[in-house]
């Protein structure tokens, strides 16, 4: 789920681009997450993402903020009228 608070010109979108199964109790998938602004002003957004298992982020476009230790965020700025997208791999091991 993309939780946008109340701001309803602010859209999200999460898909998972790629799974992989490495081991019985081993898996990596890939994350993609656009969220766009349709406002005239920027918007500042927390990407935030729940995470299960023993978890490490393999691949990702910038530094995240560990939360919890379940928990990351991305603290974007999304420009006037446009979007950004994140895209992280994280393998889970349980």
């Amino acid at each position: 789920d993309v939780y946008l608070g109340n701001a309803f010109d602010v859209k999200g979108e999460r898909t998972r681009t790629d799974y992989r199964k490495i081991a019985s109790n081993v898996m990596e998938e890939t994350y993609s997450v656009e969220v766009r602004n349709h406002k005239d002003a920027a918007a500042s957004v927390e990407i935030v993402e729940h995470l299960r298992g023993d978890w490490e982020i393999l691949s990702e476009p910038m530094d995240h903020v560990k939360r919890d230790s379940h928990t990351i965020v991305y603290p974007v700025e999304i420009p006037a009228n446009g979007s950004i997208t994140i895209e992280y791999t994280v393998r889970t091991t349980w």
